[in-house]
């Protein structure tokens, strides 16, 4: 099972000339439920019924697009990070 935390707000990479807004949720396995060692999760349903949701929004325009994409903590981009560069991030504790 996996726990969504999103994050509500926006973010502009100013390298991009046109429009744009980039929202970002961190997915992580639920504390305390065990898995496989490099087990999968199959989100792409999950992923379309967000973008439908999205397309139905009201203010919704023809030209507007929506783009959902995987990445990891350690590949988001600079934008995202005050300053322009990443927090060390404590490690886990596994039990």
């Amino acid at each position: 099972m996996l726990q969504c935390h999103p994050y509500p707000h926006e973010y502009a990479d100013t390298s991009k000339p046109c429009a744009h807004s980039a929202f970002f949720m961190g997915l992580q396995r639920k504390e305390g439920v065990r898995g496989q060692e490099g087990q999968q999760f199959d989100i792409r349903e999950t992923v379309d019924e967000f973008r439908q949701e999205i397309i139905s929004y009201g203010y919704w325009k023809p030209g507007m697009e929506i783009y959902v994409s995987h990445v990891r903590r350690k590949q988001l981009p600079a934008f995202v990070f005050p300053d322009g560069y990443k927090r060390t991030r404590m490690p886990r504790h596994i039990n």
